[in-house]
């Protein structure tokens, strides 16, 4: 097919956030496809990776690709061109793929439908095309979309589980501290790896202020500075988390400060201090979402190994904020006013009801 391009243009300043990467969908001859663009715009709006986007303007360019060799404009979609289309990137691809292509088609033809570019098409009743139903954290589910889960999807890391691996983490007292401790922020408060890989010692409490939350029974405030899509928020921090915390940047953390040190003179190189809360002794600077990730998995192989834990019982970083996300949205009251899906997308930073509807799993 080949009828249309992307392009990507580079530091776009989108609604006051910078998107390093944001794709153009095109003709050859330069014409934009202004409703994908506007789309796109919108998923920035409500807080999507700018890995996302890319995916997103691929699905939707082979969609339209799609479009154009059947002579349809958008408008005259139906159920039947779609259940045909996902047929065919079946066949080329496979069914997780062309799930995940008409989980995109669907979402962008109902923002399509919310702003009046088509009509009919897509809704919550059979008066339409394509009926709809929402999930309980406000996504779009249709059987279309089915099979776009990746085998984590449905799946959340049991408690147990996430205990269990850190008695498999990295040899040592003081790094397998470092390791639990980092387990707890994630698992405890819901962090992103990037967010909590960012944290700084000075963003840490001092003790009069932990101390005396602890003697209020309170939580303590904490802004995240580094973030997805670089939105600073705050998050409420139970004064035992950052206890725990605090003693580590006393005890532990200037241990791992000395190593990285003496790493760095007897490799001749200059050493230079950093204010990560989280430091590395190889580097001397904060560890990085990719090592963390790496602890996980070697401790979670290792769990594994050594039959504590099962190849089912799958933990992984990312994980541990899915395991905050159920357990916050389980747990806490519903209402109409408030629910509890607005409290957490708070704490978690997630920028739609659809985001975080990723995350919640309806049958655990």
């Amino acid at each position: 097919m080949n009828y249309y391009g992307t392009t990507v243009v580079r530091d776009v300043n989108i609604r006051g956030r910078t998107c390093k990467r944001f794709p153009i969908v095109a003709t050859a001859g330069g014409e934009v496809l202004l409703e994908v663009m506007r789309y796109l715009i919108s998923c920035v709006a409500q807080g999507s990776a700018e890995s996302g986007l890319i995916t997103y303007a691929a699905h939707l360019r082979d969609f339209h690709e799609q479009l154009r060799v059947d002579q349809m404009h958008v408008r005259g979609v139906t159920l039947d061109f779609l259940n045909r289309y996902k047929a065919a990137i079946k066949e080329r691809a496979s069914a997780p793929y062309a799930g995940q292509v008409l989980r995109t088609v669907l979402a962008y033809l109902h923002y399509l439908e919310g702003r009046g570019a088509i009509c009919g098409v897509i809704g919550e009743t059979d008066e339409y095309q394509v009926t709809i139903t929402r999930t309980r954290s406000g996504g779009i589910s249709h059987n279309l979309a089915a099979d776009s889960a990746s085998p984590k999807s449905n799946y959340v890391p049991s408690d147990k589980s996430v205990q269990t691996i850190k008695r498999f983490g990295p040899a040592g007292p003081v790094h397998r501290e470092r390791f639990e401790l980092m387990l707890d922020w994630a698992h405890v408060k819901g962090l992103r790896a990037m967010e909590l890989c960012g944290l700084t010692c000075a963003q840490i409490p001092s003790w009069p202020a932990i101390n005396a939350a602890l003697s209020d029974d309170r939580t303590l405030e904490l802004r995240l500075l580094v973030t997805k899509g670089q939105r600073e928020r705050n998050v409420d921090v139970h004064p035992l988390l950052l206890s725990r915390t605090r003693k580590w940047i006393e005890a532990d953390r200037p241990k791992v400060n000395r190593a990285a040190r003496r790493r760095a003179e007897k490799a001749g190189r200059p050493y230079a201090t950093t204010d990560a809360l989280f430091q590395s002794s190889t580097t001397g600077e904060a560890i990085t979402p990719k090592a963390l990730s790496n602890m996980v998995r070697s401790a979670f192989k290792a769990a594994v190994a050594s039959g504590e834990l099962m190849e089912d019982q799958r933990v992984w970083t990312h994980g541990l904020r899915k395991v905050m996300v159920n357990r916050e949205v389980k747990s806490r009251p519903r209402s109409e006013r408030r629910p509890p899906e607005r409290a957490v997308m708070q704490q978690t930073g997630h920028g739609s009801l659809a985001s975080l509807g990723h995350y919640v799993v309806d049958s655990q």
